[in-house]
């Protein structure tokens, strides 16, 4: 794959499988460099590190045969009071975040509103705290719980989670400009976790944001943007709130309206461009 300059996305990787990836595309371990870009086409953000990785598992891991099953709570966004993470190891932990960021890579956000936080409202499964699961194999199972999952120290209760009676108080009138913060939050998680790291500028980090949507697979589509012919609506919809949120957390630098361009549809145009002249090389 990479005398082909064939990308690797980590999107339906494993947590095991990302860091084994990340190890082996590492030129430096100190100022990390990267043989090639990595990219991540469709995902959310945990709004953890891999050591939180089970900070907010509701309860101990059933064993199902195969696999064990997993269940989270949702933690709440740094950004908004009314807005949750799906932590579950399909979204981005912090340390994914920093080496795509690192290695020149894209982070495409998905428009599945599970994906970015959203409580599952399909009514195929009866909601009763907001919750996402998640299935780890037995070949896994030592590495992401450790030898005993059995004995895990399940979540302790904190209210730092999304809670029924939040979820139960929503109309169905106020999802769209909910879904639309879930967005936004997601946008800032990756903003905040480049402005932490000492190898990571925060305008270069922004270039690195585009719309990965999953319009063309099984997606339960946030309600402000169900299909591309909404995508340009969104924009303008957002621009209030972000710009908003960006100086309350002191991105200064960043201007929403350029910021909004690029991730909308400069930086991906620009990130294949770029491949393209590679590939010729």
């Amino acid at each position: 794959m990479i005398s082909k300059k064939i990308l690797t996305d980590i999107k339906h990787m494993s947590l095991y499988a990302r860091l084994d990836l990340y190890r082996r595309f590492k030129v430096a371990a100190v100022a990390p460099g990267f043989i090639q870009p990595i990219i991540c086409t469709h995902a959310g953000t945990t709004g953890l590190r891999i050591i939180d990785r089970v900070k907010y598992i509701e309860q101990v891991p059933v064993n199902k045969g195969l696999v064990y099953e997993v269940v989270y709570l949702k933690p709440k966004s740094r950004f908004y009071d009314d807005v949750y993470h799906n932590c579950s190891s399909i979204n981005l932990y912090d340390e994914d975040i920093e080496n795509i960021l690192l290695s020149e890579g894209m982070i495409g956000l998905s428009f599945d509103q599970r994906i970015l936080g959203f409580a599952d409202d399909s009514g195929s499964t009866p909601v009763i705290v907001p919750h996402d699961v998640e299935y780890i194999s037995h070949l896994e199972a030592g590495f992401f719980f450790g030898p005993t999952p059995e004995n895990l120290n399940v979540w302790p209760g904190d209210t730092n989670v999304w809670a029924s009676e939040d979820l139960a108080d929503l109309e169905r009138a106020a999802y769209p400009d909910l879904h639309r913060r879930f967005l936004i939050n997601n946008i800032m998680h990756i903003l905040w976790v480049a402005s932490r790291h000492s190898f990571i500028d925060i305008e270069k980090a922004a270039k690195q944001i585009c719309m990965g949507t999953d319009f063309d697979g099984l997606i339960n589509a946030i309600d402000c943007c169900k299909d591309a012919g909404g995508l340009q609506q969104l924009k303008e919809d957002i621009r209030e709130d972000l710009e908003v949120v960006l100086k309350s957390n002191g991105f200064h630098t960043l201007h929403v309206d350029v910021l909004l361009d690029d991730i909308f549809y400069n930086n991906g145009k620009n990130f294949m461009l770029k491949r393209l002249r590679e590939m010729k090389d």
